[in-house]
């Protein structure tokens, strides 16, 4: 996980404004009426939330003196560091791989076997297939 003292990644404040305008897109009369009462609210909160914090970090950020900065970005770049992340990495997905599959089993225990496995089932199946063709890929690019 990036430092408090990092300054925000872009993909960061795309994905934050993302969630906001998500919301206030179910906000809309047009939007269907279970998902405007249960999810409007909470995305646009969350979207804003995460943006205040980003725009801490990025104030922090910008506190720093210029060498540690310079520091800050180099580390970013690291080799060890960027190993660490890989394997926090798939460690995550090896997590949520676990969870999906539980989930699936969840739902094909307790409710309708035959439709409510098949969501959790069918994500675990789209994830597994597009981390192997980007291993695949990968692979063969480098």
């Amino acid at each position: 996980m990036r430092s408090s003292k990092q300054k925000p990644a872009r993909w960061m404040w795309a994905l934050a404004a993302g969630v906001m305008a998500a919301g206030l897109l179910l906000a809309l009369p047009f939007a269907p009426a279970l998902l405007r009462e249960r999810l409007s609210g909470g995305l646009v909160g969350g979207g804003a939330i995460v943006l205040a914090v980003l725009f801490f970090q990025r104030q922090r950020y910008r506190e720093l003196p210029p060498e540690e900065r310079r520091e800050l970005d180099a580390e970013d770049g690291d080799e060890r560091v960027q190993m660490i992340r890989q394997r926090a990495a798939w460690r995550c997905s090896q997590a949520e791989d676990v969870a999906l599959l539980a989930a699936a089993l969840l739902y094909a225990v307790f409710y309708d076997p035959i439709l409510a496995h098949n969501i959790p089932f069918w994500l675990y199946m789209a994830r597994r297939l597009a981390a192997e063709a980007l291993c695949w890929y990968f692979q063969r690019k480098y």
